[in-house]
């Protein structure tokens, strides 16, 4: 029982290790192998907990529901796109799972049991195989929803006085937009995120509809901000301004450097994935 406990324990931290990474992955999500091996570990530990004696409770469907919640939690943390990677994690894990059902099925391989469940002896070439098929049979369904690789995203850490803001950023190569007085690229941030560069201002989307009325509104409010209006072209937009303001970036080496941020009236990421563009504003 020694062995099957530890065989088990090694088992289910790789699968959920592997799923928590293909769920990254396919998300565009940053991989954090650390987190991502621990909360593997702790699906491991909990697969060993559900069939020992008295661990009855444990395979309760609202205990397993709350486990893979927990799972997801260590491994990618607390943000926006939580509920989303804990849905993707839980799909792959069903998908996973029938996969290895119907392998089990066409091969005759059988079911162990073990006390309160079974447990299905599957070598570890047919596990990498059907974890390979898998991942083929989710992004061949969602490869028109999933565009971008974790390489895709920055993290941007913008600061305007005393507020600083931390963003998702979608590196945009086709993001060429710069400030025509001094040829300098500019970032373009989702109007929300100068509700938390400018709280008390209290702004609203709709004040982004009108960045001429707005700059003046905000020059008033805060006599020492350094805003201007840029010009943009878009798809449908053949002619527009946005509101940028003066900001203080840092960098990836923890240098701070003068940058433009513009906000658009619109989130430029029709599913929240990402609340930045970067492209040329490197």
């Amino acid at each position: 029982m020694k062995l099957c406990g530890e065989t088990l324990l090694f088992l289910n931290a790789a699968i959920d290790t592997g799923l928590l990474v293909c769920s990254a992955r396919l998300c565009g999500e940053q991989l954090r192998w650390r987190r991502m091996i621990l909360a593997g570990v702790l699906g491991g530990a909990y697969a060993v907990a559900a069939v020992l004696p008295g661990g009855d409770f444990l395979r309760h469907g609202l205990v397993k529901a709350s486990m893979a919640a927990a799972i997801c939690l260590v491994a990618f943390g607390a943000s926006a796109r939580y509920f989303r990677l804990t849905a993707v994690y839980c799909a792959m894990g069903c998908l996973f799972a029938g996969l290895v059902l119907a392998f089990t099925q066409l091969t005759g391989t059988g079911l162990l049991q073990l006390p309160g469940g079974g447990f299905y002896p599957v070598s570890a070439m047919a596990l990498l195989s059907i974890g390979a098929l898998c991942l083929a049979i989710v992004r061949l369904m969602f490869a028109g929803s999933i565009q971008h690789t974790a390489r895709s995203y920055e993290t941007l850490e913008l600061r305007l006085g005393e507020n600083m803001v931390s963003l998702r950023a979608l590196i945009d190569t086709g993001n060429t937009l710069k400030d025509p007085m001094t040829n300098e690229p500019v970032l373009v941030l989702d109007w929300s995120a100068a509700t938390r560069l400018l709280p008390e201002s209290h702004l609203q989307e709709q004040d982004f509809l009108y960045p001429a009325a707005l700059m003046r509104r905000l020059m008033r409010e805060y006599p020492d901000l350094r805003a201007r209006l840029v010009p943009y072209r878009a798809v449908g937009v053949s002619q527009g301004l946005l509101l940028a303001v003066r900001c203080e970036r840092k960098g990836k080496n923890g240098k701070i450097a003068p940058a433009l941020a513009a906000f658009s009236p619109t989130p430029v990421s029709g599913d929240g994935a990402y609340e930045a563009l970067t492209g040329g504003a490197a």
